[in-house]
């Protein structure tokens, strides 16, 4: 799967057994379904969040993104 943002490989992280896809260039996360959620609901989740500002403000000028899964 590609990075709906910049086009780069994603990787598969996982935290307290719910997986997530983060961007190896941007580091954008992309969640399936409820991830999200159920992620909020744990302490410390959001330790796999290690997106910076600037990368953020770069590459969310996009109002339309594709599924990356397409």
């Amino acid at each position: 799967m590609n990075c709906p943002k910049c086009n780069s490989e994603m990787k598969q992280v996982k935290h307290q057994n719910i997986e997530v896809d983060r961007c190896l260039a941007c580091n954008g996360i992309w969640f399936d379904m409820l991830e999200r959620e159920h992620l909020k609901a744990i302490e410390g989740s959001e330790s796999i969040d290690i997106g910076s500002p600037q990368a953020e403000k770069q590459f969310s000028k996009n109002s339309h993104m594709d599924c990356p899964g397409l």
